[in-house]
């Protein structure tokens, strides 16, 4: 399952990375894309009376029964938060937001050296995500810093395999079989969705954006 990410090599210099032994995350499990419907609750409470309302999402299912909603850009951010939770809990608990996302500009620190910001709507939609990963820590947080990249591929486009999200992260430039981060700069839209990936030498960054395609 997602949770066996063994062998994963340490990032031995800030822009030479070792070479990755892959776990399930990038390997080719088959993938469930048995449409579901997810129902997400909320209450309010006022003066004398308590009302309820119960929304439903569409989701898709993924790697070992995780739900992950369709179109990450199109549903409530707290979808995207259940989502993420999932998936990336399952590679490691560090993987996981502790709350849901406020409107507006929202920053989660995961660990001293990966990071996830991004902006909530006024309508309570993700309107875009920038993972932040730091190289210069030590192993285990660069082992987190690749499944992170693939846990961010994998919410966002819930029907790929490992190829095809080891295929993503390619066409940035990111081989992860054999990963350096020199020279990356590049930006893909596929599927309705915009990645950025960069490599910022002057800061030592790597950053993921992704957001919907205008």
């Amino acid at each position: 399952g997602i949770a066996a990410i063994v062998g994963l090599a340490a990032w031995q210099a800030p822009k030479v990375l070792a070479s990755v032994d892959l776990g399930s995350l990038f390997a080719s499990d088959p993938v469930d894309t048995t449409t579901t419907t997810r129902e997400t609750t909320t209450s309010s409470t006022g003066p004398s009376t308590t009302t309820t309302s119960t929304v439903s999402q569409s989701s898709t299912t993924v790697d070992g029964g995780v739900e992950a909603p369709v179109g990450v850009f199109a549903a409530d951010s707290n979808l995207f938060v259940d989502s993420w939770n999932s998936i990336g809990g399952a590679v490691s608990p560090a993987l996981k937001f502790p709350a849901y996302l406020p409107g507006g500009e929202f920053e989660n620190q995961f660990t001293t050296y990966l990071g996830l910001s991004g902006v909530v709507g006024a309508d309570g939609k993700l309107r875009t995500y920038t993972l932040t990963i730091d190289p210069s820590g030590p192993s285990n947080s660069d082992v987190l810093g690749i499944n992170a990249l693939g846990v961010a591929v994998a919410v966002t486009e819930p029907d790929l395999d490992g190829p095809g999200r080891k295929s993503v992260l390619a066409s940035l430039g990111l081989n992860v079989e054999s990963p350096s981060l020199a020279g990356i700069d590049s930006e893909v839209v596929r599927s309705g969705v915009r990645y950025e990936l960069v490599y910022d030498a002057e800061r030592n960054l790597l950053t993921l954006t992704v957001s919907a395609a205008a």
